[in-house]
Order: C-alpha cells, then structure tokens, then sequence
C-alpha cells in the first residue's frame, strides 16, 4: 500500500507498508512469521531534509540531525503496533531488516544487550520480560 505520511515535524512524505509471509529455506520454522514493512523512500526523506550524502550513503556527522526524530518515531509506531498485534522482533532505521538477526537468534544470545556485545545491532525492539516493547537505539 502507498500513503502520505506527516512526520513529527508537519513534513509531508510518500510512504509505503507491506505484510509479508518469510518462506526463506534458510530459516528455521520458528523464524517463519507474518512481516510488516512500513517506509520513507531515501529520496523523499532527501527532498525534505536536504541530506549530506558520501560515497552513496547518508554523512554519518550530519544524518543525526534528521534521523534520530524519525527513528524516535518509528519506535512509536512500532509500540503502537505491538499494543494490538505483540511481534517478536521491530527492526528501524536505514535498511531496517536487511542484515537483521532473527529474534530467536537474538534470544539465544541472551537479548539485545548480550547480543550487541558480540555483534553490532540495527536499531530495534525487542519484547522484554515484562511484557512490554522495549526499545534499543542503534550505536551509530
């Protein structure tokens, strides 16, 4: 599906969502699970934030400026979510899912925290004990 977004700063923006099925061979069963996909194209962010780009990614001095709102902000979305449909796993930021470890692969590392010290982590949210969404900010 398309849409409009309004980011939290009144910037109107094309996006995009999508649920889908994983039926990759290279996973274990348990990893199998319905995935819903919901983003801003690059260009569209570019157009509204004028983004400082370096050898065909975001300038890593500059990208906070405008990322770090839109990452507080898709944490939001994806709290608002598991409210309704609780998940194992929510993966954000730049190519959000794309080198992502599955949750069960996070779990046997002990979570997030144990697994950040073996492997660096993409921004997400993790269930915790309690029941609640937890969120675990990138490092970089």
């Amino acid at each position: 599906m398309y849409g409009v977004a309004t980011l939290p700063d009144g910037n109107r923006v094309p996006c995009a969502c999508r649920d889908f099925r994983d039926w990759s061979l290279l996973r274990p069963a348990k990893d199998l699970d319905d995935e819903f996909s919901f983003y801003i194209p690059f260009g569209a962010l570019d157009i509204v934030y004028s983004i400082d780009w370096g050898a065909n990614h975001p300038n890593p001095g500059t990208w906070r400026n405008w990322a770090a709102p839109l990452e507080e902000w898709f944490a939001d979305i994806a709290q608002t979510i598991y409210r309704a449909v609780p998940f194992r796993l929510a993966a954000i930021g730049e190519e959000a899912g794309c080198v992502m470890p599955t949750a069960s692969q996070i779990a046997a590392a002990g979570g997030p925290e144990r697994f950040r010290e073996q492997s660096p982590l993409m921004s997400c949210l993790f269930p915790a004990e309690d029941g609640s969404l937890k969120w675990y900010p990138s490092d970089w």
